[in-house]
C-alpha cells in the first residue's frame, strides 16, 4: 500500500511540475533576439531598431575616454570604435559615427547582424583614474 500512494505522490508531483506535459518542445534552444531593445548603461544608452544600433549624441571630446566593442555569439569582433577617432583629418565621420544634427555632438549609428549582439563599453575616468567596463546583449 505504501509503494502505491508513494507512486501517486510522485505521479501527482511530477505533473504539476510539468514533467508529463509532453506538448512542450524544448528542441528549440536557438535565441531569438528582439527587433527593438535597449541597454542603458552610466552616461549612455543604446538603441538596437532591426539591425541598426544607435547611442545618445555626445560631443567627439566626451567620446575620447570610451571604446566600443561589438561581438558576435561567438565573441568574435564585429566592430570596434575608439572615441580618440570619431573624426578624420577633415571632420568627417568615420564608420560608425554620426553627427547629430546641427550640434557638435556625435552618436554610433551602425548596421549589425541580426543575430545575438553583445556590446561592451570601457571608459577610463580620468577623475579617479579607474577603468570601468559595462557590457550588454542585444
Amino acid at each position: 500500500m505504501k509503494q502505491v500512494v508513494f507512486a501517486v505522490l510522485l505521479m501527482a508531483m511530477a505533473s504539476l511540475t510539468g514533467c508529463l506535459n509532453t506538448d512542450d518542445n524544448s528542441s528549440d534552444t536557438t535565441y531569438k533576439p528582439s527587433k527593438n531593445s535597449n541597454i542603458s548603461i552610466p552616461f549612455m544608452e543604446f538603441t538596437k531598431t532591426g539591425n541598426t544600433v544607435t547611442s545618445n549624441c555626445k560631443s567627439s571630446y566626451n567620446w575620447e575616454n570610451y571604446n566600443i566593442q561589438f561581438t558576435d555569439t561567438n565573441s568574435n569582433v564585429i566592430w570596434l570604435l575608439d572615441g580618440y577617432r570619431v573624426l578624420d583629418y577633415n571632420g568627417v565621420p568615420y564608420y560608425g559615427w554620426e553627427k547629430c544634427g546641427d550640434t557638435s555632438e556625435y552618436k554610433i549609428n551602425m548596421t549589425l547582424p541580426q543575430e545575438p549582439v553583445r556590446v561592451t563599453v570601457t571608459f577610463f575616468d580620468d577623475g579617479d583614474y579607474h577603468l570601468r567596463t559595462y557590457a550588454g546583449t542585444f
